[in-house]
């Protein structure tokens, strides 16, 4: 294992430009369960061409798109990188169809003694206007990275209000879904390899954390414009396995959404924070 050298703090990536078009946009949708339920809902998703429901983006499609390059960690492996936490915040709609280039900082690294945490931050910026899309912070855990003297770090939790949930979905995934979520850019074997899930200890492929963060901002939306979404954050507990129901929990605050979501007894998401933006905002 190769610790993190604490020095990256600060260092910057900004991808080759990456070109996106409607059909990216409704594969994105599929993968994270549009229509999954009922083939003739949420037709602005999944359609390009449907009278009265002109084609928008998700909110989370922006997470598929690109930024937090492993090439910022240095040498370490990625067999030792998890992916911890993840938000994403839309200053407005998100456009079907654009070419942006991501620029991504690493911001802080922490030293959990045998293991390391990475915060990163991305801007996904329009080629054309130079205008910030969309803007997104992500938490590695690096397995063995730690050890190298630094400051522990924040572990910020959000706390659940202390009563019933105002909201309980629940959500069923597709034995394939991994598989076809992977279509829009995330290749890793461990989604998809029988092989490569066992060597990471997981007695098959496990669903990608941005699907099921897709798979949740979906449910969180709740028929509401996807226009209005502003931002949303979890952090990772545990995988989901494809074909397995997630639970959402949801209360409903002043300011926003606290959730976390279950599968069974097992927590998937926690920490969790969503948000529309507000009138005149």
């Amino acid at each position: 294992m190769v610790a993190v050298d604490p020095s990256i703090v600060g260092t910057q990536h900004e991808d080759p430009p990456v070109r996106w078009g409607r059909d990216d946009a409704i594969l994105y949708a599929l993968g994270v369960g549009a229509g999954s339920a009922d083939p003739c809902a949420e037709l602005e998703y999944t359609t390009e061409n449907t009278p009265d429901r002109p084609q928008v983006a998700l909110p989370s499609f922006p997470l598929a798109l690109g930024g937090n390059p492993i090439e910022l960690l240095g040498d370490v492996a990625l067999a030792q990188v998890l992916h911890a936490a993840q938000s994403v915040r839309l200053p407005g709609p998100f456009p079907v169809a654009g070419a942006a280039t991501c620029r991504t900082r690493v911001d802080a690294v922490h030293d959990k003694g045998r293991d390391a945490l990475v915060r990163m931050s991305s801007a996904l910026v329009d080629l054309a206007s130079g205008a910030t899309l969309a803007e997104t912070s992500t938490v590695m855990y690096i397995l063995g990275g730690g050890g190298f003297g630094g400051e522990r770090g924040p572990s910020p939790r959000v706390a659940e209000p202390d009563r019933a949930p105002d909201r309980v979905v629940e959500v069923a995934t597709r034995p394939e879904q991994a598989l076809l979520y992977r279509l829009s850019g995330d290749r890793n074997p461990l989604h998809s390899d029988p092989r490569a899930a066992a060597a990471a200890g997981f007695p098959r492929p496990v669903l990608h954390g941005l699907c099921t963060f897709g798979i949740v901002c979906r449910t969180l939306l709740a028929g509401a414009d996807a226009a209005a979404f502003e931002r949303m954050t979890a952090r990772f507990a545990a995988p989901v396995v494809p074909g397995e129901t997630i639970t959402v929990r949801a209360w409903d605050e002043g300011d926003g959404t606290v959730f976390d979501a279950w599968v069974g007894s097992r927590r998937v998401l926690a920490d969790g924070g969503f948000g529309l933006h507000r009138d005149g905002e």
